[in-house]
């Protein structure tokens, strides 16, 4: 990932968008459902490219950091740029949690819960 990325700079960011939304967030897996539902509360239909993109980045962001502070640090993972932007990797398996999100922002893919067990499941074997 790009070096000049703060990474506690926007997990601060999605902190600040969990409070708006009556949520603690604090990089912990129990956080996620709280993440998930904050996603869900925005209407697709209502959100500019560019606020959807700051939320894809900002709680992408935030779920990956989640995964590597409480399960995957353990495993090699780190942030990396590909083209698919930015990924966790160990260099052997990939983690897209920034399309995760975007997915949840449109009312699909896993909840997010779901997605990082799924994952952490996936990447143990």
């Amino acid at each position: 990932m790009s070096p000049t990325v703060d990474l506690a700079r926007v997990t601060a960011q999605a902190a600040r968008y969990g409070a708006a939304f009556g949520a603690d967030l604090k990089l912990r897996m129990s956080d996620l459902e709280e993440a998930d539902r904050i996603l869900l509360s925005f209407s697709s239909d209502e959100l500019s490219k560019k606020k959807k993109d700051e939320l894809t980045f900002v709680f992408g962001i935030y779920v990956g950091q989640t995964l590597i502070t409480c399960e995957l640090a353990s495993l090699g993972f780190g942030w990396s740029d590909s083209p698919m932007g930015a990924v966790l990797t160990n260099g052997r398996d990939f983690i897209s949690p920034l399309s995760a999100v975007a997915l949840r922002l449109e009312g699909q893919g896993l909840p997010l819960p779901e997605f990082c067990r799924k994952t952490i499941e996936r990447v143990k074997k």
